[in-house]
């Protein structure tokens, strides 16, 4: 079987979810005997050179597009006179779909991996309209933008994003009901694509992550910890929340509690990600290295959709995790095994509070966890039950 991937980015280094749940599968294809071809930009913001990109995909066949996909304040605002969004607007490149026409010959499914990919992939099916494309969706995309309109921002912002949104959600419904197939990452992205484009067969296709608990010390005493893209408006609404809602709670219950932060494109002289407890590392190198350091992982998301590859990635850790309840969307199968899910800042603080106060209790959760993920979310099988659906389907 011979499957042709379409990026807009390149997974690697892996600093966040969205990079590995694309690196895993591509990976994980390779190793059930798939042929793969990745085509993908390599924008300015994920830029890796060509002798790196062969180092870290040795398993697969790979050719990246320079392309810039920046925002560009003038481009924005021109396109308020366009019907299209200007969040798909950016990921078009006609050097890339040149390549893609030169690869697309002999597959036997085209895989679109996430939204900012569809620009490529739907115009390279209207020039080769019997290809069958599989559109891998990491997000419900408009959903995580619809939700960023209820947070802080300016007004000029908002009116702003509401254009943008609104396209968006038209855009990403008429990608559904586009594709020959939809590959959803989460049952509740499943459910709603399925009442938007009911005539498309769908297959969840859980992601999966290598499952490597060797802690050998307790967790750190007094520490929690948060670990995300900073480049991602979500993730910065959300810390901000934690900062101004439950923080001060843990504070008050706990003085001597410590709150870490890392990820992709902080800065740790942020003003906004400072304060009382507050340790800011900036970038890390090694997330694994990091998450186990640093206590208990908190996902204080208030905008999202898809699943949160960095609270699995944790579990098989075997870090405990709090998360609000967009945080944990498409992982209640485990909560209660590792993923603790509080629905206000005081329950949040609370059971923080209590797995502060024993490690123990909160190890054991963990340990729970690692053994839940390695079931659900074992990327071998679920890669298995991925390609089997293409089959009966091509």
């Amino acid at each position: 079987m011979k499957i042709l991937v379409i990026g807009n980015r390149i997974p690697w280094p892996i600093k966040d979810g969205g990079a590995m749940a694309s690196f895993q599968l591509l990976k994980g294809y390779a190793e059930a005997g798939v042929q793969v071809c990745f085509v993908t930009l390599n924008t300015k913001k994920h830029w890796l050179d060509e002798t790196a990109m062969q180092e870290a995909f040795p398993f697969c066949e790979t050719r990246a597009i320079a392309h810039d996909a920046n925002l560009h304040p003038m481009k924005a605002l021109q396109n308020v006179i366009s019907s299209r969004s200007y969040f798909l607007d950016r990921y078009r490149n006609a050097q890339a779909l040149r390549v893609l026409e030169e690869q697309v010959i002999g597959v036997d499914w085209v895989q679109v991996e996430g939204l900012y990919s569809m620009p490529l992939a739907m115009e390279l099916k209207r020039k080769f309209p019997e290809i069958k494309c599989a559109y891998r969706a990491h997000n419900v995309e408009y959903q995580i933008w619809e939700r960023l309109l209820h947070s802080h921002l300016p007004w000029w912002k908002k009116l702003y994003l509401r254009i943008q949104v609104a396209r968006l959600k038209r855009e990403e419904v008429q990608a559904w009901n586009w594709a020959d197939a939809l590959l959803p990452i989460s049952r509740d992205d499943q459910v709603h694509m399925r009442e938007h484009a009911p005539q498309v067969d769908s297959c969840l296709l859980l992601p999966g992550v290598p499952v490597q608990v060797q802690r050998s010390l307790p967790l750190k005493l007094h520490s929690v910890c948060h670990l995300g893209s900073m480049e991602w408006m979500a993730n910065q609404e959300g810390v901000a929340w934690f900062l101004r809602e439950v923080w001060p709670l843990v504070l008050k219950g706990n003085q001597k509690a410590e709150f870490h932060l890392a990820g992709k494109g902080m800065d740790p002289n942020d003003p906004r990600f400072s304060g009382p407890g507050v340790i800011n590392h900036g970038e890390v190198a090694d997330s694994s290295e990091f998450l186990q350091s640093h206590g208990i992982l908190v996902v204080p998301l208030q905008a999202g959709s898809g699943i949160r590859m960095k609270t699995l990635e944790a579990l098989s850790l075997g870090v405990p995790v709090v998360s609000t309840p967009v945080g944990a969307q498409g992982l209640e199968s485990i909560s209660g095994e590792g993923l603790e899910i509080a629905e206000s800042p005081t329950q949040m603080a609370s059971q923080l509070l209590e797995w502060m106060s024993n490690a123990p209790v909160a190890q054991a959760a963990a340990e729970k966890g690692a053994a839940a993920v390695q079931v659900k979310y074992n990327l071998e099988t679920n890669v298995a039950q991925a390609l089997a659906f293409l089959r009966q389907r091509n």
